[in-house]
């Protein structure tokens, strides 16, 4: 519960969702040892129906708008987004191994994996498929690398949690802003900005408009009752907290990661999965 906790604001939880959320819920959770100081979350009954990742629900989207009807995920070879900072250079061996990469089986985070080896190439894409669905989840789809590394047991990641997201420099971006470290979906970011903004954002930011223009609305003669609904109807400003700050000058983990992009350059993994 510590860990879901020090995540709550990443996935839009309110800070008391234990008691106002949980709680009310009895049928999907139970909190463990709720009377000492470490509890736990369990999950009461596991539902098949919401086991998919929002990266398989847009390539079902997808395969609908061309005409390809309903398609299998599970097994298939879907390839993630890559989008690459101006002025990164990604040699050419490393290019091909993406795209060789690319065409290997999704291995979906929800599923049963116990036929993908440790080390292997698929174990590559089970780690890149569990980050996805995480970043995907948030609301702002970044999140502190800190605080993802606490579940570093439960999602079964490498001791090097940082390391991981470095592996796919085409799909996260790691912000060092302030020394704190904050990795980003980039997928989800049209240059600077979310190219689909959740409603929690734009919440947040009629509340600090509200705060903002309310003195000066209350001195125009609104009444205080008024203001929110006043404030609703002048335009936000531009999400600058939401920014992917990215450079052109890239990091040496970047650049020593792009040229590392697999753990394991076996060609055998890569045939048989082909």
């Amino acid at each position: 519960m510590e860990k879901l906790l020090s995540a709550a604001k990443f996935f839009g939880f309110p800070n008391d969702f234990p008691v106002t959320v949980i709680a009310k819920y009895p049928q999907y959770f139970c909190i463990l040892n709720r009377n000492k100081r470490h509890q736990v979350l369990k999950l009461m009954e596991w539902d098949e129906s919401l086991a998919i990742t929002e990266f398989e629900k847009k390539a079902k989207t997808n395969a609908k708008e061309k005409g390809l009807g309903e398609i299998e995920t599970r097994g298939k070879p879907l390839a993630f987004k890559m989008k690459y900072s101006a002025g990164m250079q990604i040699k050419k061996k490393v290019l091909e191994k993406v795209e060789k990469w690319q065409k290997l089986p999704y291995v979906c985070p929800y599923q049963q994996v116990d036929w993908v080896d440790d080390g292997s190439v698929l174990a590559e894409r089970k780690v890149a498929a569990l980050l996805h669905e995480v970043l995907s989840l948030t609301i702002e789809k970044k999140i502190l690398i800190e605080v993802i590394g606490a579940f570093r047991e439960e999602f079964d990641l490498p001791q090097r949690v940082a390391r991981a997201f470095n592996r796919f420099p085409g799909i996260f971006y790691i912000s060092l802003k302030g020394n704190v470290h904050t990795v980003f979906l980039r997928e989800a970011y049209n240059k600077r900005h979310l190219l689909e903004e959740h409603p929690l954002i734009t919440l947040k930011w009629k509340y600090h408009k509200m705060i903002q223009d309310g003195p000066r609305l209350r001195s125009m003669g609104f009444k205080a009752t008024n203001i929110v609904e006043n404030v609703a109807k002048v335009p936000l400003r531009s999400l600058e907290p939401n920014e992917l700050i990215i450079n052109d000058d890239l990091s040496s983990d970047e650049i020593e990661s792009a040229d590392e992009f697999v753990f394991t350059d076996s060609e055998e993994d890569i045939q048989q999965e082909t």
